[in-house]
């Protein structure tokens, strides 16, 4: 533990620092920084604040998170990591931000609480709740509860693929999307294309469940069961309202872009107010 001014309780093991808190655990591979923060000694929990981050690099590529209060309790294995406020953070995989977080190293799971957003290469994932499942150096699996929206941007002519419903289970294999799978009032749009890149139509589908098996961000396979519906328009018949299931907001503005970049506050502007998550009624 380190810092420009240090205070510390020998007989309570507790200590507090002002100014570059630099606090590293080398076992456990987690650093926690700010311009303000405590540790104590006994229990093994320390926080951080103003300017606060913690750098998790136990693994092949280090996570960045941001918030205003971070918090961390180790024990001889395990390491919990809370942030709250204004959270963001960074991997070149995968990058996020939400209001308050967890992330728990005994399961390798991210916890993010209140309008959290994931990128991962050109999609975008927004929930109600959601949970990051990390396999070693990768992100393994994405579950987003209650309400989930993912888009994927298919930089082309402002097109967009996108998928809706209730509960959402993202499965990815070596940091690539690979397969969705959505339960509860599934809604899509989806870009038909052929073999040769020429586009057929937009696709549009509603049902009670919905998977999708993907290979290099492109549909390979599309299952509908339970109540299904489905049209295919050219896009000469297509109006601007056609191209977007309802609530689409593409947050491009506020996506970290390094691990510097945690720290902006990007203001939303009037387009990308995010309407209040409406839960999907179990039937």
């Amino acid at each position: 533990l380190t810092g420009d001014t240090i205070f510390y309780n020998g007989a309570s093991g507790y200590g507090t620092v002002h100014g570059n808190m630099h606090l590293q655990d080398t076992a456990k591979k987690v650093i926690l920084q700010g311009n303000y923060g405590s540790y104590d000694e006994k229990t093994e929990f320390a926080m951080a604040t103003d300017s606060a981050f913690a750098t998790e690099y136990s693994q092949k590529d280090s996570l960045f998170i941001h918030g205003d209060t971070l918090t961390m309790l180790t024990d001889s294995i395990y390491r919990e990591v809370r942030a709250f406020h204004n959270v963001r953070f960074y991997r070149t995989d995968l990058q996020g931000v939400c209001d308050s977080m967890v992330f728990i190293s005994k399961d390798s799971i991210l916890y993010m609480y209140v309008e959290p957003i994931i990128w991962n290469d050109n999609n975008q994932i927004i929930g109600e709740e959601m949970n990051i499942y990390l396999n070693d150096s990768t992100i393994e699996k994405v579950h987003v509860k209650n309400y989930a929206f993912s888009i994927q941007d298919r930089q082309k002519d402002d097109q967009y693929n996108q998928l809706k419903g209730r509960d959402m289970n993202a499965y990815f294999k070596e940091g690539e999307l690979r397969y969705i799978l959505v339960e509860g009032d599934a809604q899509s749009l989806y870009y038909i294309e052929e073999d040769d890149g020429t586009i057929i139509g937009l696709n549009k589908t509603q049902s009670a469940y919905l998977s999708m098996d993907l290979y290099k961000n492109e549909l390979q396979k599309l299952k509908l069961w339970s109540s299904t519906t489905a049209e295919t328009n050219p896009l000469s018949m297509l109006k601007p309202e056609d191209k977007k299931l309802k609530d689409f907001i593409w947050y491009e503005n506020i996506r970290p872009l390094n691990k510097l970049d945690i720290f902006r506050r990007p203001i939303k502007n009037s387009t990308e107010k995010r309407p209040t998550p409406r839960r999907f009624e179990r039937k």
